[in-house]
């Protein structure tokens, strides 16, 4: 399964893993227009996941012109393991 479609079962949103693992892979502050380059997602739906994840408490809004700082948290870990198992599931099908 794709890492996109394993995300759409378990999250009912197409690119929110892969969003959320290239955050977990960044620099603890980070932009928008950066994790909408590394996602391949477009500009709108990485500002919707950050708004999501600004509102769980797993990032904060550093300003107003798109840049987000990454707290240490478990939740990033868990992320990066999901996407590691999501593309190693891939590879074995």
């Amino acid at each position: 399964m794709e890492v996109e479609d394993f995300s759409d079962q378990l999250f009912g949103r197409y690119r929110a893993l892969r969003i959320y693992s290239v955050i977990a892979s960044m620099s603890d502050k980070f932009t928008t227009a950066e994790v909408a380059r590394l996602s391949d997602a477009a500009g709108p739906d990485c500002s919707k996941e950050l708004r999501r994840l600004v509102d769980l408490g797993v990032l904060r809004t550093v300003d107003r012109r798109g840049a987000y700082e990454r707290p240490a948290s478990q939740f990033w870990i868990a992320m990066g393991m999901l996407a590691e198992y999501a593309e190693d599931e891939r590879r074995v099908r």
